[in-house]
């Protein structure tokens, strides 16, 4: 930022001043060529070197490897550009991905080109999408008659709950009764039973359908500037729920020792980020390596690491789904429950949109703009799904239509699903070959 490079954000990667800096260190006319990460041809933290790159360089080639690990020791998608210090006369990019192909198509590059080539055009403000026509065109009719879900009034996307230490804040049923038992008034346990909210993990929602785990949240929200002292038995918990851990860590002295095991629950959950010091002494765990409390904030030892500010949308109807998703997992979600981040919901739910979203016209939407990681898993967070555009009036009867087939796939009727993608596709004008496309 100090030095002024056009391409910084202080969410994207390093890499990003990499490619700024090497056009100004080339000659005129001179190329350069990476192999990076692919997240930035479509993240939002990336424009700014999408744009830096459309103003400041010829793109000449560009290769895209979604679904191939073609380094072992790489977590990451790797991409290939080629550019020319020059400026940009808008000519098209020669292109091409592995988008749907084995990596025996891909072992000879020069073959793969060759026969995968396609010439894109990018402009800044775009994300780089590499797309053969017929799926450029199905992309133009989504985007002519739907309305980017992000823009549409009153609806929220949140993430869920971060605590910062798990295995403190999110307990069982049996714990919950515990606690609840705990109480020394019946003013305290209705206190204490009102933050202690049924929690759903990532792992537990799937398509159409989530299964509770029997786990609820201490929901110790900073954003509600709670008083632990009007919860004593939620603060004995918190103080000495560690206690089993911290003996089989070699600390029995400490666990044994209520008023130590107090002390020690206070600064391991002290959100400081600092090591754990009892009596002058630096505590280890079993490993040899220092114990740390939760990540540096200014919230209280006793709240969770995240501010919760729309802590209220938990209680709505809502849809949810996992962070990472190899197809649309959307479910539909009309009890109070607190989902654990990365899952992410959006409020209001309705069938409706529940339908679009768990659509294979979605899927193909996501597909195309939203990163992929290892494996074919594609990041369903809220800065891609809010680009997915969905016709924001459509009439009685099509949304009747399709409210009737979500709860067919609620109860599990697979024909369902089928169908509600037929019926987007007549709505968005997709032809008989487009929807084909979709479904392939």
């Amino acid at each position: 930022r100090k030095r002024k490079y056009d391409t910084f954000n202080s969410n994207g990667d390093i890499y990003f001043l990499f490619y700024e800096r090497a056009l100004k260190l080339l000659c005129p006319d001179g190329l350069l060529c990476f192999i990076t990460s692919n997240k930035w041809l479509r993240n939002d933290a990336a424009k700014s070197l999408r744009d830096y790159l459309v103003k400041h360089s010829q793109p000449l080639m560009l290769l895209d490897f979604p679904g191939q690990n073609l380094f072992k020791r790489a977590t990451v998608v790797n991409n290939i550009l080629l550019a020319c210090n020059s400026e940009n006369q808008g000519v098209r990019t020669l292109c091409a991905t592995t988008e749907g192909k084995e990596i025996d198509d891909v072992k000879n590059m020069d073959q793969f080109v060759q026969e995968n080539q396609l010439l894109c055009q990018f402009a800044e403000g775009q994300q780089w999408l590499i797309l053969p026509d017929e799926k450029r065109n199905i992309m133009q009719k989504m985007l002519e008659k739907g309305k980017p879900l992000g823009e549409w009034e009153n609806i929220k996307f949140a993430r869920g709950v971060v605590t910062g230490r798990n295995d403190a804040f999110i307990i069982t049923t049996e714990q919950r009764n515990h606690i609840l038992a705990d109480c020394a008034t019946d003013e305290e346990r209705a206190r204490t039973e009102a933050v202690i909210h049924p929690f759903i993990e990532g792992i537990d929602i799937h398509r159409y359908q989530h299964q509770w785990a029997d786990k609820w949240v201490i929901g110790f929200y900073p954003k509600l500037k709670l008083d632990i002292e009007d919860y004593p038995a939620l603060k004995r918990h918190l103080l000495l729920y560690a206690r089993e851990w911290l003996a089989a860590q070699g600390l029995a002295d400490i666990a044994q020792d209520d008023e130590k095991m107090q002390e020690f629950g206070r600064l391991f959950l002290e959100q400081k980020g600092n090591i754990v010091a009892m009596g002058g002494q630096e505590l280890k765990d079993a490993g040899g390596q220092y114990i740390k409390s939760r990540k540096k904030t200014s919230h209280k030892w006793y709240e969770t690491s995240d501010n919760i500010a729309f802590y209220e949308e938990f209680e709505k109807v809502k849809i949810a789904w996992g962070n990472l998703n190899n197809r649309a997992s959307c479910t539909w979600m009309p009890e109070p429950m607190h989902i654990n981040a990365p899952a992410v919901m959006v409020t209001p739910g309705t069938k409706y949109l529940l339908a679009v979203l768990n659509s294979r016209l979605a899927d193909f939407f996501m597909q195309t703009i939203a990163v992929v990681r290892n494996a074919g898993y594609y990041e369903y967070k809220p800065q891609f799904v809010k680009l997915i555009p969905v016709i924001e009036h459509p009439t009685e009867d099509e949304v009747a239509r399709l409210e009737a087939l979500v709860d067919r796939a609620l109860a599990g009727e697979k024909d369902a699903e089928d169908e509600i993608d037929d019926l987007l596709a007549l709505m968005y004008g997709l032809t008989p070959e487009e929807a084909k496309t979709i479904k392939r």
